[in-house]
C-alpha cells in the first residue's frame, strides 16, 4: 500500500491487555535490537500517553492535570521568526487529525535509540478527536492516517510504523483499521479481554469494506498468562479450538512477569527489557514475540536471537 512501508497496529477494544507493552517492545526491538535495525516510528494514539512517556520526557500540562504535554521539539528554534510564525514547536499524533494537512507540521521526536522516533500523544487533543459527533468531521478523521502514510516523505523516512491504539471503537480506531497494513492482537486469557478480542475482530472485518485490500492479521498473542491457573489454561485451549480465533493464535505466550510492567513506567532504569540482566525468561519471551512479528512482516527468520541473547 505504501511502497513497502509496513504499518502495524497493536489493537484491542479492551484496555489493560498489553497494547502499550507490545508497542514499546516491538518499537525498541526493530529500532535498536534487530539486525539489521529498521527505521521505526511509534505513533502513540492512546490518551493515557504511556508509550510516549516510555520513550521521551513529557511535560506537565497546567490546563489538563490528568494529561502530560508533549515537549518542545529539539529542532524547534524560537529565534527563527519564520519557523515561530508557523509552529509552536510541539508536535503530537493528534495533529494528524486536526486542521488541514497542508497547514500541519507533524514532526516525530528522536529517542535515545538511533533508528526509533516517536510521535507522542497529546491526551486532551486526542480526546477532542474521539468526541467529535459530526458525521462530516468523522469522515474527515477516518481518512487522515491513510493520507499520512501515503506521504512520500513518511515513506522515505521509515521502514516500519507501529501504532499504539486506544481501547474502544471510536473514530481514531476506525482510522487505524482503514490505514494499517498489519494488526496484532494481545489478549489476556480471561472473559472480558476475550470478549473484547471478538469485538475487535468483528470491528476490523466491518472496516474492510472501506479498504482496497484486507488488513493482514499477524496473530493473536496471549499476554499476562499464568499457566498455573486452571482459568488461563482452559481459556487458552478454548481460544485455540475456536473456529474464528484459533487460526490466528500464535504458538507461544507472554507470561505474567514483573519485568514487563516495569518498563511501562517513566524514569525506570534501564528503560528497556533488552538491557535487563536479571529477567532471562522475560527477555526470552520478548524475543519470541519480536522475532515472530519480524518474520511475519519482513519474511525473515531470526531463530538465533533468543538462544544467543536471552
Amino acid at each position: 500500500m505504501y511502497n513497502d512501508l509496513k504499518v502495524l497496529a497493536v489493537a484491542l477494544r479492551k484496555g489493560g491487555v498489553g497494547k502499550t507493552l507490545f508497542s514499546v517492545l516491538l518499537a525498541q526491538y526493530f529500532g535498536h535490537v534487530a539486525k539489521p535495525p529498521r527505521r521505526t516510528l511509534l505513533i502513540d494514539l492512546d490518551t493515557q500517553q504511556n508509550a510516549s512517556e516510555c520513550l521521551i520526557e513529557m511535560e506537565g500540562d497546567p490546563e489538563a492535570p490528568d494529561h502530560k504535554m508533549v515537549p518542545v521539539h529539539p529542532e524547534f528554534d524560537p529565534d527563527d521568526e519564520e519557523m515561530a510564525e508557523q509552529w509552536d514547536g510541539r508536535s503530537s499524533s493528534a495533529d494528524i487529525f486536526l486542521g488541514e494537512p497542508s497547514e500541519q507540521i507533524i514532526a516525530p521526536y528522536p529517542t535515545r535509540f538511533e533508528n526509533l522516533d516517536v510521535l507522542p500523544a497529546a491526551g486532551a487533543a486526542l480526546q477532542s478527536v474521539e468526541l467529535v459527533r459530526s458525521e462530516e468531521v468523522k469522515r474527515f478523521i477516518y481518512d487522515r492516517l491513510k493520507a499520512f502514510f501515503e506521504d512520500p516523505d513518511v515513506q522515505a523516512n521509515y521502514d516500519l510504523i507501529i501504532i499504539d491504539t486506544p481501547p474502544g471503537k471510536g473514530a481514531i480506531n476506525r482510522s487505524v483499521l482503514r490505514a494499517a497494513t498489519h494488526v496484532i492482537y494481545p489478549v489476556v486469557p480471561e472473559e472480558k479481554p476475550i470478549n473484547g478480542l471478538r469485538g475487535m475482530i468483528q470491528f476490523e472485518r466491518m472496516e474492510r469494506r472501506h479498504r482496497d485490500n484486507a488488513i493482514e492479521v499477524v496473530g493473536v498473542v496471549p499476554n499476562m498468562v499464568n499457566l498455573s491457573t486452571n482459568l488461563h489454561r482452559e481459556n487458552l485451549e478454548m481460544l485455540r479450538q475456536d473456529p474464528l480465533i484459533g487460526p490466528m493464535m500464535v504458538d507461544f505466550v507472554i507470561g505474567e512477569r514483573i519485568a514487563f510492567p516495569m518498563i511501562d513506567k517513566p524514569g525506570v532504569t534501564p528503560d528497556t527489557i533488552w538491557e535487563f540482566k536479571n529477567y532471562p525468561e522475560a527477555r526470552r519471551e520478548a524475543y519470541a514475540l519480536c522475532e515472530f512479528v519480524e518474520s511475519r512482516l519482513f519474511g525473515e527468520e531470526q531463530t538465533d536471537g533468543i538462544a544467543q541473547q536471552a
